[in-house]
C-alpha cells in the first residue's frame, strides 16, 4: 500500500485589516507590497498604510470612559466677556454734500465718542453690577438725535435752494428702518421680496453720488420704500420734525417718474411705480396714487407681450417676483378703480 503522501494543510488566513491612510481604503492582508489601492492608482499616489482603529469592543469602550473621565473633571470654562463688534460702514452727516459716500467708523473709539460728523456710532455703556453691556446708538440718545434732525433737515434745504437732490438716509439708519418694518410697510403679496429690497438699497448706496443715475428704476424704488418707512417709524408727534425727511425721500422718488413711464418696463419699473403708488395712498390728494397705478398696469400689459418670466433662465425666486407683482398690481388697481367711481370706503 502506497503510503499518502501527506499535505500540508493551508491555515486560514489572519484577519488582517489594514486602512490606507490617504483615501481610507481598507485591504485585507495588505503590508504595503500589494497592488495600490484604487484611488490611489487612479491619483497617481502611494499609498501609505496604518493600522484600522478600534472602533468597538473594551478598548473602546475604556476610551470612551476615559475621555468622559477627563471632561467631568477639567475646570469650568473662564466667562469672558464677548468681543467687540467689527466695524461698521455708515455714511457722514451731517453736513455731507454725498450722503451715499460710505466709509468705515470704529464703533468703539479710544475717546468713549463717536467722530465728528458722524451720526451713527455705538459707543457702549454699562447698566447693573452684573458687567451686561447695553450698545445704544448714539443717533437715538437725547442729547443727538434732534441735533442729526436739524443737521439734515437743514441739509434738505440747501438741496432744494440749489436744485439738486436731497440726500439719502445714512446707510445704518435706512437698512434698519427698512428691514424691521418690512411687514409693515409691503402689505400682502408683497411686491418684491425681503432680500431683493435689501440688494437694491445696498446697490442704491453704493453708487459714488446722489443722483439717480442710470438706475432710475432703483433709485425710484428706494427712496419709495424709505419714504414709506419713514412714516411708519414716526411717532405720534414728531411729524413736524420727521415730514420733512419723509417727503424729501418721496420728492426723490416722484421725481424719475416721467423717465419710469416713459422708459422701457421692466420687472424693476414696475416695481418702482408699486412702490410709489403705494406711499401716495396715504396723501389726501388720491389722483397721484390712481396715475402711478394705471402706469404701472400699462407697463405689466406691455411685459405680457413679451412674456420675460418664460425665458429658460430665468430663476425660479424671479419668476415669483413676477407672480407676487401682478398679484399686487391687481389688488391696487382695483383699489385706484373704487377711487375712480367714487365708491371708496375710505
Amino acid at each position: 500500500m502506497e503510503l499518502e503522501t501527506a499535505r500540508p494543510v493551508a491555515e486560514a488566513p489572519a484577519r488582517i485589516f489594514i486602512a490606507c491612510a490617504r483615501c481610507k481604503t481598507r485591504k485585507r492582508k495588505c503590508n504595503g507590497d500589494t497592488p495600490r489601492c484604487s484611488n490611489c492608482t487612479a491619483h497617481g499616489a502611494e499609498c501609505s498604510y496604518a493600522a484600522v482603529r478600534k472602533t468597538r469592543g473594551p478598548a473602546k469602550r475604556a476610551k470612551t470612559a476615559d475621555v468622559r473621565e477627563e471632561h467631568a473633571n477639567a475646570p469650568p470654562p473662564l466667562l469672558l466677556p464677548p468681543p467687540p463688534p467689527p466695524c461698521v460702514t455708515s455714511p457722514e452727516w451731517p453736513g455731507n454734500t454725498h450722503p451715499s459716500v460710505a466709509r468705515t467708523v470704529d464703533i468703539f473709539p479710544a475717546s468713549g465718542k463717536s467722530p465728528a460728523g458722524v451720526g451713527v456710532g455705538f459707543p457702549p455703556f454699562f447698566f447693573g453690577g452684573g458687567g451686561h453691556q447695553l450698545i445704544v446708538p448714539e443717533f437715538l440718545r437725547p442729547e443727538n438725535f434732534m441735533r442729526n434732525v436739524e443737521a439734515m433737515t437743514a441739509e434738505i434745504r440747501r438741496a432744494r435752494e440749489e436744485g439738486r437732490f436731497p440726500p439719502l438716509l445714512p446707510l445704518g439708519i435706512a437698512q434698519g428702518i427698512v428691514e424691521y418694518s418690512f411687514e409693515d410697510i409691503i402689505p400682502e403679496p408683497p411686491f418684491i421680496s425681503r432680500a431683493s429690497l435689501m440688494g437694491h438699497l445696498g446697490l442704491q448706496y453704493a453708487h459714488p453720488v446722489i443722483t439717480p443715475g442710470a438706475g432710475t428704476a432703483r433709485w425710484a424704488l428706494v427712496n419709495s420704500v424709505l419714504a414709506l418707512a419713514g412714516r411708519f417709524k414716526t411717532a405720534p408727534g414728531f411729524e413736524h420734525c420727521l415730514d420733512p425727511i419723509t417727503m424729501s425721500s418721496y420728492e426723490n422718488a416722484t421725481a424719475v417718474v416721467p423717465d419710469l413711464v416713459r422708459g422701457a418696463p421692466s420687472l424693476l419699473s414696475v416695481q418702482a411705480l408699486l412702490g410709489v403708488a403705494l406711499f401716495a395712498r396715504g396723501i389726501p390728494d388720491a389722483r397721484m396714487f390712481v396715475a402711478l397705478v394705471v402706469n404701472a398696469s400699462v407697463q405689466l400689459r406691455a411685459l405680457d407681450q413679451t412674456r420675460p418670466w418664460a425665458g429658460p433662465m430665468v430663476s425660479p425666486a424671479t419668476k415669483e417676483e413676477y407672480r407676487r407683482v401682478y398679484q399686487f398690481a391687481n389688488r391696487v388697481s382695483e383699489e385706484a378703480r373704487s377711487l375712480m367711481t367714487g365708491d371708496a370706503s375710505g
